[in-house]
């Protein structure tokens, strides 16, 4: 969803963001005929976001040891629910 009427650059640039959080060449077409004076902030952004999403894709391996809990994690929420329920 674009923005109506927006006033100024940030609403421009937030519209273009919400509307294409992974932006194509196609939709920053869009955005800078409809809005050509901000042409150069919108191109920015563009890239900015095509850049974050490569890097969000490249980090699956990371994301998925982030996942894995350690075993003093894991003791420590045992306690917890211990002490927990015997306290219930």
């Amino acid at each position: 969803m674009t923005p109506a009427n927006p006033s100024n650059r940030d609403e421009v640039l937030y519209g273009f963001a919400v509307a294409h959080p992974v932006p194509d060449p196609e939709a920053l077409d869009a955005f800078t005929k409809l809005y050509p004076e901000h042409a150069d902030a919108l191109t920015r952004l563009a890239v900015e976001l095509m850049l974050e999403a490569s890097q969000d894709s490249a980090e699956p391996v990371q994301a998925a040891a982030a996942d894995a809990v350690s075993p003093a994690v894991a003791r420590a929420i045992s306690h917890y629910h211990r002490m927990l329920y015997r306290v219930l």
